[in-house]
């Protein structure tokens, strides 16, 4: 009776999960549950390396070194890798990772924009991902001057800094928003520019822009936003610059990487840039953390790296964004930070380059499809529960 109703129904759900993704439902869950109870994350990344396809993504990299002597005092890494699913699956822990294997050199990592579908299926290549990042050192000609714009309009302001031949683009939402879609890379790489999805700023309720097909007049906002920041510059000429960075992390809300900053000064215009190793920041704390420092600088721009480190990881809530917990500490830390940085300005030059690489990225479409299945699988599930607790009363009721 009820066992034989048990055998079909995970029977049932097996084939459901195995038609959707590809992989036995079944396998999956054994996967997911020596993770989360074991902690063995081999099995699960296995499943997952089946349910993804080779892509090449790029790591956008700008050397800062002092126009006297050529000293390397900072970088700057746009990642076009999602660092995700969750804990320390996949790329989840590459900001961190990243950070940790410059040693001493400061880092500030941004996400361009990118969802969960450029998600490394395998923790052992984001590791290998950060090794070559750290290693290696950017050749080619040197800007040593530079020109800044900024540009503001309905749900985005957008800060562009023209290094040379190519221009850094810093893109944050004005309201809470998740992740900016991944066509906003394909559609400004052409034209010299790489796009920054700030991802810094969160509330209960949020927008979602999905893609440039279904959102098509906030990702024309943005393009347009970047077009008009290039053409209206507010300051160019000689560059200086200054990086630092705070070792801080809370456990709950940030991440291994800590606050990573730089202050950019273009004849006189100073910019400053901070990076928080955090999967997007409390929209209050974002406003007060602006407050406290824009007497630091003339232009500020606050950012995450995304992180998924440590998403997942709570039983009662899927993360905690930047500034949700201890903001007061926090806030200190980024001042500190900032005003380090304004400090220690120099005379700069810059130099650029791309280095893309093959990783095995999550199938786009497999989140989807599970989540799909997943909603019929409770139903089935709901009609065990139920069996369960009817089957003696039926019975009982039987003569």
């Amino acid at each position: 009776g009820y066992a034989a109703l048990v055998s079909a129904a995970l029977l049932l759900i097996n084939h459901r999960v195995k038609a959707a993704a590809g992989v036995g439902g079944i396998e999956l869950l054994r996967g997911l549950l020596r993770y989360l109870l074991a902690a063995e994350k081999r099995t699960l990344e296995s499943v997952l390396a089946r349910l993804s396809e080779e892509r090449v993504l790029s790591f956008h990299v700008f050397d800062f070194l002092e126009e006297d002597g050529g000293s390397l005092m900072g970088r700057i890494i746009v990642s076009e890798v999602h660092p995700g699913p969750f804990r320390d699956l996949g790329s989840s822990a590459l900001p961190s990772r990243v950070v940790a294997k410059h040693g001493d050199l400061p880092v500030v990592y941004l996400k361009a924009p990118s969802s969960h579908a450029e998600d490394l299926a395998l923790s052992g290549e984001a590791e290998l991902a950060a090794e070559k990042l750290a290693s290696l050192r950017v050749t080619g000609s040197f800007s040593g001057s530079a020109y800044v714009g900024t540009a503001s309009r309905g749900k985005f302001r957008v800060t562009t800094l023209l290094l040379g031949e190519v221009a850094l683009a810093f893109i944050e939402a004005l309201l809470p928003m998740e992740d900016l879609p991944r066509e906003l890379v394909d559609l400004l790489r052409p034209k010299g520019v790489i796009a920054v999805d700030a991802h810094s700023m969160i509330a209960k309720t949020f927008d979602v822009v999905h893609g440039c097909t279904s959102n098509l007049r906030e990702c024309y906002e943005v393009l347009s936003l970047v077009s008009e920041a290039l053409e209206r510059p507010i300051g160019g000429g000689r560059l200086r610059a200054a990086f630092h960075r705070v070792s801080y992390q809370d456990g709950l809300s940030i991440a291994p990487g800590g606050v990573s900053c730089a202050l950019i000064e273009v004849g006189g215009t100073k910019v400053g840039l901070i990076s928080l190793d955090s999967n997007n920041m409390d929209a209050d704390f974002k406003a007060r953390l602006q407050a406290a420092l824009q007497g630091l600088v003339n232009v500020l721009v606050v950012a995450t790296t995304d992180s998924h480190l440590l998403t997942g990881r709570l039983s009662k809530v899927e993360y905690y964004p930047a500034g949700a917990v201890m903001p007061e500490q926090l806030l200190a830390r980024c001042a500190e930070c900032l005003e380090s940085a304004v400090r220690g300005l120099k005379e700069a030059k810059v130099s650029y380059a791309p280095f893309p690489m093959r990783l095995l990225c999550i199938r786009d479409d497999f989140l989807e499809e599970v989540s799909r299945v997943t909603r019929g699988n409770i139903a089935v599930g709901l009609v065990l529960v139920a069996s369960a607790f009817l089957a003696p009363a039926l019975t009982a009721l039987l003569p």
